[in-house]
């Protein structure tokens, strides 16, 4: 079997029966992940996400996290503009997906709850997750779409652009925190150390989502 979901015959694996490889050394304990790496002087990486569905990313304040002892980096989407968009998986022939292909930080908005803003290097593990509380995200709430077809309504929320408008954006800085009327603003970070995650604090009105940044190396 190989890595593609076609067979010779041009149907797919799709609902049939595969034989699983991987169980044989699953089950006796000799599995590798990732998170079994460890190299020396290696570093850990923690991911800082949104909590929002969708808003504009009107600030990310990174200062006090970059101060955090064993912090190597903290980057943004900013610092990652000229990186490519995360690509398809698997192409589909004769339909132009690049509009709503996903930064690898978000910029400019974030589009679903969980998305990347912003990514911790430090030297332990302990110490990126504890830097990533640090990290200050400043979201401005934008309407949600909560069922695929109440996103065919006119007039519905549209969390992709045109491909010359998201080019154009990946040029542009990580927007200023400058305030905008009538819509609520979250700034996400400052954790609850007992709670041991993230916490959002709304600035207008509302309860306070959390979430666990996951972890990378």
């Amino acid at each position: 079997m190989t890595g593609s979901t076609t067979i010779s015959d041009g149907s797919t694996h799709v609902g049939r029966r595969v034989l699983r490889l991987e169980d044989r050394r699953l089950l006796r304990g000799a599995g590798r992940f990732v998170d079994d790496v460890d190299l020396p002087g290696q570093l850990w990486l923690r991911v800082v996400r949104a909590t929002s569905a969708h808003a504009r990313l009107l600030a990310v304040d990174v200062a006090e996290a970059l101060a955090a002892p064993g912090v190597h980096a903290v980057l943004t989407g900013a610092d990652v503009a000229e990186v490519e968009p995360i690509p398809l998986r698997i192409p589909l022939p004769g339909v132009d997906l690049e509009p709503y292909l996903q930064p690898v930080l978000a910029r400019d908005r974030v589009r679903y709850v969980g998305e990347p803003v912003a990514v911790v290097v430090a030297e332990t593990p302990y110490q990126a997750e504890d830097a990533a509380e640090l990290v200050e995200v400043e979201l401005e709430e934008l309407p949600v779409v909560l069922g695929a077809r109440a996103g065919l309504d006119e007039g519905a929320a549209r969390c992709a652009s045109t491909s010359a408008t998201r080019r154009r954006a990946w040029s542009r800085s990580t927007a200023t925190s400058t305030p905008r009327s009538g819509r609520p603003r979250t700034s996400c970070g400052r954790s609850s150390r007992s709670a041991g995650t993230p916490a959002c604090r709304w600035r207008r009105e509302g309860s306070s989502p959390t979430t666990t940044p996951a972890a990378a190396t």
